[in-house]
């Protein structure tokens, strides 16, 4: 291995594992607030944290397949990364009706259709069970997660 890639690699890497902990660090204890929504966003950290695995896998992928054009690299390389941006790409809302929820389209849940909510620790998040819009996934690195948990209590909705 050269030591241009080597060097790459270990500063791509030590870079998101840098954001990751701060990622960790940063995660805001309120929501935010616009109008009569209080919002659970991502948080930014963690989105670049992202940024500098998607230049990893990017780099590993171009080392390991110095064959393969690098168009195909490239391809492969952004496939994974808008997998790993998939994780942050939520909003939720918390209104006096129900919830928002954002993920790649907007759905308004009413408070009554919500069964349950559980913690899932393969998927590193909350699963909300509803009647008619399934499961709902609302990881832990979303801003504002007191305020959900608070709103779950205040209408009864059991969450462990």
């Amino acid at each position: 291995m050269r030591l241009s890639v080597a060097v790459a690699l270990f500063i791509y890497g030590l870079l998101f594992i840098v954001f990751q902990v701060l990622a960790a660090k940063r995660i805001k204890k309120e929501a935010r607030v616009d109008g009569e929504t209080l919002w659970l966003e991502p948080n930014l950290f963690a989105a670049w944290s992202l940024v500098w695995l998607g230049l990893l896998v990017f780099k590993i992928v171009d080392h390991l397949l110095p064959l393969v054009p690098s168009l195909l690299t490239t391809l492969i390389a952004t496939v994974v990364f808008i997998l790993l941006a998939s994780r942050y790409n939520y909003r939720v809302g918390i209104r006096e009706e129900g919830l928002l929820y954002r993920r790649w389209k907007e759905q308004n849940i009413p408070w009554s259709e919500i069964e349950s909510v559980t913690f899932s620790y393969p998927r590193k998040g909350w699963i909300v069970a509803t009647r008619h819009h399934g499961t709902l996934r609302v990881p832990t690195t979303l801003s504002g997660l007191p305020a959900l948990f608070e709103a779950f209590q205040k209408r009864g909705i059991p969450y462990q």
